[in-house]
């Protein structure tokens, strides 16, 4: 019998002694029963022990599963997968909208990893984009994009609370303005461009109230 064993029917012995009742059918019947008790009792703590396990073991995959299903996922990623972003403040939604039949919403929250940005496609399709760890110091905007199969296209990012305007630049020569969205509880602001046909992006400038360019990032 192993150290474990031993253990455990010492535990199960303190939960449900065993009667040493005998001569009579009433004793035999009250063996029986604690038996059948001292059965079940091992059943449910070596269930709960192997769901332990499970949960705390990161490759099965488990915590995961039960987070979602706890509700948990509004944070970005699980922070058992090694090398994501590891979540320290909620999910907060900055904007929702539509284009065509496609919902959609811009969210963000703060991250082990600096500052998380995503645009989620809510129904029909459903699909997560964009990135953390974006940083405003030296480019004073950051950028993401997301398509869809019909070729529609969002970009997103944060940018300077000093911009007053955002402009997506096209390689065809085109500026498209993007909606500059309040940060609210962060320490930015974000914008957001949407195209229902396929583009291709040359640069992002951001500027402030008098003209002057308060942030810009170019695309190779």
């Amino acid at each position: 019998m192993s150290e474990m064993d031993t253990n455990l029917r010492a535990y199960l012995d303190d939960l449900v002694p065993l009667r040493s009742d005998s001569g009579d059918w009433s004793a035999v019947d009250r063996v029986v029963r604690v038996t059948r008790r001292r059965r079940r009792l091992a059943a449910i703590v070596a269930l709960a022990a192997a769901l332990g396990a499970l949960v705390a073991t990161p490759a099965f995959g488990v915590r995961g599963a039960l987070l979602h299903l706890l509700g948990a996922d509004r944070f970005p990623r699980p922070a058992d997968v090694e090398g994501e972003p590891v979540a320290t403040g909620p999910h907060i939604i900055l904007a929702t909208g539509r284009m065509g039949e496609q919902q959609w919403k811009l969210v963000a929250n703060e991250s082990d990893q600096g500052l998380c940005v995503h645009l989620e496609l809510i129904a029909p399709q459903r699909a997560r984009s964009g990135g953390c760890g974006t940083t405003l110091s030296k480019q004073g905007v950051g950028l993401f994009t997301s398509s869809l199969a019909s070729g529609a296209t969002w970009i997103f990012g944060p940018v300077s609370r000093r911009a007053t305007t955002v402009e997506i630049r096209l390689a065809d020569g085109r500026s498209v303005p993007a909606r500059i969205v309040a940060g609210r509880g962060f320490g930015t602001n974000f914008y957001l461009a949407m195209r229902t046909m396929p583009i291709t992006l040359t640069a992002v400038v951001a500027r402030g109230a008098t003209g002057s360019v308060v942030g810009r990032q170019d695309v190779d």
